[in-house]
């Protein structure tokens, strides 16, 4: 039914009468932006991540004081109607603006919800009918399709996180950062906003925190490296793996293409994140501007910097060197980029990126001033993650591989350190690089005889070379017959005839399957393991691995399958953590708005807790949803304590709680009441309806006319009392006719008196349409009559 809107009228206690409206107001939609984190054309989108949808208003005259209006988000997947469709807007009403400024979140209607994946179609109604809809003249332009877009699967990127507990020079009093600054909901904040994946596995390195007593303060390349030899010794892999350093760095952060590490500066640490984890991605330094709006959906970044939701165009892309977090947001061009990268495909975990074959990885420092080469780390062990190489013809390094004959070349592959972040300054100074490399995988270890690495021009910056003997290893303890006590001292012996240097790595496997690295680049010959910080001991497939390497000879040595006391049999393994990331604490939202509820879930044993293991709740409405990313849009009204609750398979639990509060509002286009229908109608075959609100104060109602005769002049009696009686062939039921209101139908034959208010009551009025139509033998065609039953 098309809409033509006439003179608002105001029903009173006294009667119904019109009364032209001091602003004759027209709201138009003057266009609708979808966005995860940016707005561009073709951008591309992601299933199950919190997604924001802006209308933009025009409008035109001057709304009446206290005159707001909202919108209706319905959302159809394949053409079908999803069923948390319409979907209520987190901001309205607002004063409709003259024209809605884009850089004011609350000068649009926003709506956030979760889209399913394919191809999804939106449809926004602006000021629809309903009990709180206002008058316009023109109802016409009110609605937007936004086309059907597909939301494409990508997978939750897991995510270490490694608190540096900093001790340049040594010492026995700890120097961790802030795990406020860090923790999930924060040091993730800028990550979560714009990297493509639904949502990040951001959790705690398995054994708390990690030791460095070297300085960063020149560079952070040795630390990256041995981050990426635990990465590389783990088992499944992370995707990514960053170290948090207490407090500030000369350099922001750096990485060393595999991991990295960074500040804890709150105006600067959460953007560090973020950069980093770019140039992990294969980006290299920008200073492009984004161009373009972006929007923090889930506003991840009011926690700890308090910026607004928009992102002017003006913004640096992430990967501008040395900004701080206020600074920067994510250009379209890198998010593209970003969103092909494998890390985010939706595919088995390692797919990609895991070796299943042994393979040499080494690991060391290059000197770029003086062109030294140190040599850090060196093993060949399976399951390796490839190292991003370059040809060698293209190389800052190039690593020959040469056989045992020492004359024929196996492979020549070249090492970039185009994308490293030399301290993430402005200006690059750094002259220690990181380098981190695995041989092709084509080239067996055992065919080794030495590796050569040269520079650009060609020449020698080091050699290594395999020595005649292999490192041997004994373990002392534990024997094989010893039970594994809650905590104890894991013991070995290692020597080599060659005299070489030693290199050593402590794993450990709960289970034959996964590797958690306790120790890297050891010295001596014991480590001392807490039992209780590692996942639970599976009897008889649980085991330690020490890997001991001189170079180019690698020795493997294993416990037997080991057997944990009675006492630590019976432990059920480590507690479960979670964090709620979304909302924040303390957070306001109009009703039936689309809260988004968004989680961290972690288990030593089940690794990421997801699905019904998650389990939101509410102090007021009780249980409300599962999940790590969803979302509710029925609170009731008042403060709600929400609380996530994440649960393991050994029924251990871990909870979190904020506070929301739901404000009241009429819901637009919300339960529509039609009043009471008494017959009586024709000849002719139009229809009376008066629907919307329920008549009482605040509410509106539309008073309609269908399937009269297009174009032809119609008259609404308006009475009190019903008394039927015969009336030009058909039938008047008002006993008395207070007022006659004239109008026209349309050319479909149809009529609205839009927006009449209720209240003023209680009385009733009878109202029935009487108008032109010349196929009848009186001339005229009679509707139906409605009663209308005005409240208070």
């Amino acid at each position: 039914m098309s809409k033509r809107a006439l003179t608002a009228a105001v029903l009173t206690a006294a009667g119904l009468a019109t009364q032209a409206s001091a602003q004759n107001i027209d709201v138009s939609i003057a266009g609708v932006q979808t966005l995860q984190n940016v707005q561009a054309p073709g951008i591309k989108m992601t299933a199950g991540k919190s997604t924001a949808v802006r209308v933009g208003l025009l409008t035109t005259g001057t709304p009446a004081p206290g005159e707001e209006v909202d919108a209706i988000l319905r959302v159809f997947v394949d053409g079908v109607e999803t069923a948390d469709s319409p979907i209520y807007s987190v901001n309205g009403p607002i004063v409709p603006p003259a024209a809605s400024n884009i850089l004011d979140a609350d000068q649009s209607i926003n709506f956030q919800f979760i889209p399913p994946g394919g191809n999804v179609e939106l449809r926004v109604e602006v000021n629809p009918a309903g009990p709180n809809q206002v008058p316009e003249t023109d109802f016409s332009n009110n609605t937007a399709v936004v086309p059907e877009q597909v939301f494409f699967c990508r997978k939750a990127a897991e995510l270490i996180y490694v608190p540096i507990d900093y001790r340049p020079g040594g010492g026995a009093t700890p120097n961790l950062p802030n795990p406020l600054l860090i923790e999930p909901g924060v040091g993730d904040g800028f990550v979560q906003a714009i990297y493509p994946g639904p949502d990040f596995e951001y959790r705690i390195y398995d054994q708390g925190s990690k030791l460095w007593t070297n300085s960063l303060s020149g560079s952070g390349s040795a630390l990256n490296n041995s981050l990426t030899n635990e990465l590389q010794l783990m088992n499944p892999k992370p995707e990514f793996m960053y170290g948090w350093v207490p407090g500030g760095l000369p350099y922001n952060g750096q990485t060393n293409f595999t991991t990295a590490m960074g500040n804890t500066q709150p105006i600067k640490h959460q953007r560090t994140h973020a950069h980093e984890m770019g140039h992990i991605l294969g980006k290299n330094h920008t200073n492009a501007t984004i161009s373009t709006i972006g929007f923090d959906v889930e506003h991840h970044l009011n926690i700890t910097q308090a910026l607004p939701q928009v992102m002017p165009g003006s913004k640096k892309d992430i990967m501008a060197a040395g900004l701080n977090t206020v600074d920067a947001w994510v250009w379209p061009n890198n998010y593209d980029d970003f969103y092909e990268n494998s890390k985010f495909q939706c595919v088995a975990p390692d797919a990609l990126d895991a070796v299943a074959g042994e393979t040499i990885y080494f690991s060391g420092i290059f000197d770029r001033a003086t062109g030294a080469f140190e040599l850090g780390t060196m093993m060949a062990i399976e399951n390796l993650r490839p190292m991003p190489s370059v040809p060698a013809d293209a190389g800052d390094l190039v690593f020959e591989v040469l056989g045992k004959d020492g004359q024929s070349v196996l492979a020549r592959t070249g090492f970039s350190w185009e994308f490293h972040c030399f301290g993430d300054v402005a200006v690059e100074t750094d002259t220690l690089v990181a380098v981190a490399a695995t041989l092709p995988q084509t080239v067996l270890p055992r065919d080794v005889g030495s590796v050569r690495i040269l520079d650009r021009e060609g020449a020698l910056v080091d050699t290594i070379a395999r020595t005649d003997n292999a490192p041997v290893v004994t373990i002392d303890s534990p024997r094989p017959s010893q039970l594994i006590p809650d905590t104890f001292t894991f013991e070995w012996t290692a020597s080599d005839a060659d005299g070489d240097a030693l290199n050593q790595h402590l794993r450990y496997s709960p289970d034959g399957q996964r590797f958690v690295p306790l120790g890297t680049e050891l010295t001596g010959g014991s480590f001392e393991v807490d039992m209780r910080r590692l996942p639970r001991m599976q009897t008889g497939k649980g085991y330690f691995e020490l890997i001991v390497s001189d170079g180019l000879n690698t020795t493997v040595a294993r416990t037997a399958k080991l057997r944990p006391t009675i006492q630590f049999a019976s432990f059920v393994g480590g507690l479960p953590t979670t964090h709620i990331l979304t909302p924040d604490d303390g957070k306001v939202y109009p009703k039936g708005a689309e809260v988004i509820l968004h989680s961290s879930g972690w288990d030593l044993e089940d690794r990421g807790l997801t699905g019904s293991d998650v389990v939101w709740t509410s102090d007021l409405d009780g249980f409300l949803t599962t999940g790590r990313v969803t979302a509710v849009d029925d609170l009731s009204v008042g403060t709600h304590v929400l609380t996530v609750t994440v649960t393991d398979t050994d029924n251990q639990t871990a909870s979190d709680s904020h506070v929301v509060t739901i404000l009241d509002r009429p819901l637009p286009g919300g339960a529509t009441t039609c009043q009471t229908d008494l017959g009586f109608g024709g000849p002719g075959g139009a229809t009376l309806a008066i629907c919307g609100g329920d008549l009482s104060t605040g509410t509106f109602v539309d008073v309609s006319v269908t399937g009269a005769t297009p174009s032809a002049p119609l008259w609404l009696a308006v009475g009190t009392g019903i008394n039927p009686v015969p009336f030009l062939g058909g039938t008047a039921v008002p006993a008395t006719v207070n007022l006659i209101l004239p109008g026209m139908t349309d050319a479909g034959g149809d009529f609205v008196y839009a927006g009449f208010p209720g209240g003023g009551g209680p009385t009733t009025f009878v109202v029935q349409a009487v108008y032109l139509d010349g196929a009848q033998t009186a001339g005229v065609g009679i509707t139906n009559a409605v009663q209308a039953d005005i409240l208070p």
